[in-house]
């Protein structure tokens, strides 16, 4: 069993079981199954942070009520770094209860790519929030799109649908400081369908 401290200095104990699984289900309609099914549920848990809390929620529950403190309390007290253990603790767990040792490598491979496609991000955004306004709000905007072609990437990895390769290295930058990428919009890129006469 992992544990986490809330930003209130409690320690809460993350543990997977059946039963576990099946109160999830119940107070959040989220199957903890489906995680091994494909990567939509691990990217909305780990983006999410309503969604992780809810979940979180239902598996400290019953810890929760003997320490006499509500969802309100629990849920007001994850935050920051507090969160990113919480998920770290809760997703720990989740490899160690799947029952096939094959798909525990699985999923470990898979959180291991997430955390390396997270880190590329930030340091993306990190190399880039100095470019002003302006020009922030853009490259942002392309860091988004960027992040969200990588989550579902990672999503067809996770259900076997592509292979693995490895993670994507961050756009060049050219000496005028903008993305050596092509410019990607609806209005450069010709519809190939004929129009209707």
């Amino acid at each position: 069993m992992k544990t986490f401290v809330d930003n209130a200095g409690r320690t809460w104990t993350v543990a997977m079981n059946v039963a576990v699984l099946k109160r999830v289900k119940s107070l959040t309609g989220v199957d903890l199954n489906t995680l091994l099914d494909g990567g939509e549920l691990l990217n909305r848990l780990t983006t999410d942070a309503i969604l992780l809390g809810e979940v979180l929620w239902a598996v400290v529950a019953p810890e929760a009520a003997a320490k006499i403190i509500g969802e309100d309390d629990f849920l007001g007290a994850l935050a920051g770094d507090c969160l990113e253990h919480a998920l770290e603790a809760f997703l720990t767990e989740v490899v160690g209860f799947t029952r096939n040792p094959r798909d525990r490598a699985r999923l470990t491979r898979v959180l291991k790519k997430v955390d390396q496609y997270n880190a590329i991000a930030r340091d993306v955004l990190e190399r880039r929030v100095d470019l002003g306004d302006e020009k922030f709000r853009e490259v942002f905007t392309d860091l988004v799109n960027e992040a969200y072609l990588i989550a579902k990437r990672k999503a067809r990895v996770a259900m076997g649908l592509d292979e693995e390769e490895a993670p994507p290295s961050p756009p060049a930058e050219s000496p005028g400081g903008s993305s050596t990428r092509p410019p990607e919009s609806a209005e450069s890129t010709p519809d190939p369908s004929p129009s209707p006469s």
